[in-house]
């Protein structure tokens, strides 16, 4: 009996000493997340600190460092009697290359230059020269400003091309004929000139327009509406009078 009761102390002593290291490793898995847990929590209140520190670190509107324009910009509005083209690509902060286009009634107009980009916060102006061509006319130099303001509440934009000689055109009314009568213009637009409340994922507001080409200087105005589709996209449409003109496009910015 005394053996038999060795035996069996001995065995519930091994059975103890094979319990104790599991034992051991619970209690420090337990202790290491309890000490984790502590230290998140107090941890916790760092965090809107680390947020404040962050904003305060951001740079101000108008301060170095500023994010920058887009780096691309795109937009095409039209349909059958007036076209709008405008590409534009940052080749290094503030100098952008800037081509426009217009077809006006079947003649095609065009400038290309390079504009320098002033920052303002949310206001960008963008003065520089190019170089402007007609269809049935002689090129000229050309002065070129576009601008625009964007918030949460308002956007404006505008594009202004004024020639800085005469340029000498065909006139309008025989302007295909061996013959026509020959003019000298200064041509200028002002093109897509708007402002537009901002209303959820819509933009909607006034436009203007002036056109001075050949013999013409016309005036039109009207309301423009786009949608944001996301990802810088937006679909555009405009109508303007007095001879009424329902226009469609789309409008894209890559940053």
């Amino acid at each position: 009996m005394s053996a038999t009761a060795d035996l069996q102390t001995a065995v519930m002593r091994g059975q103890t000493m094979r319990r104790v290291p599991g034992g051991v490793a619970t209690g420090v898995l337990v202790a290491l997340f309890l000490f984790a847990l502590k230290g998140a929590v107090s941890a916790e209140p760092s965090w809107p600190a680390a947020a404040e520190h962050q904003e305060a670190a951001a740079p101000k509107p108008g301060e170095p460092g500023e994010p920058e324009g887009p780096r691309v910009e795109a937009e095409l509005v039209g349909w059958t009697a007036f076209q709008s083209g405008l590409v534009s690509l940052r080749l290094g902060s503030p100098l952008v290359l800037d081509a426009h286009w217009f077809g006006l009634d079947g003649t095609d107009a065009g400038v290309l230059g390079l504009v320098w980009q002033f920052r303002r916060g949310g206001l960008r102006i963008l003065p520089g020269l190019g170089w402007g061509v007609v269809e049935g006319g002689s090129p000229a130099p050309a002065a070129m400003v576009r601008w625009g303001f964007d918030s949460e509440a308002w956007i404006s934009q505008g594009t202004l091309s004024l020639a800085l000689r005469a340029q000498s055109v065909e006139g309008a009314e025989a302007s295909h004929e061996p013959e026509s009568p020959v003019e000298e213009v200064y041509g200028h637009l002002l093109d897509g000139v708007h402002v537009s409340r901002v209303v959820g994922a819509f933009e909607v507001g006034p436009l203007l327009e002036q056109i001075r080409y050949r013999e013409e200087n016309e005036w039109k105005g009207g309301a423009r509406l786009a949608w944001r589709a996301g990802r810088g996209l937006k679909a555009i449409t405009q109508i303007v009078a007095p001879d009424v003109e329902f226009r469609i496009g789309l409008s894209w910015e890559v940053p």
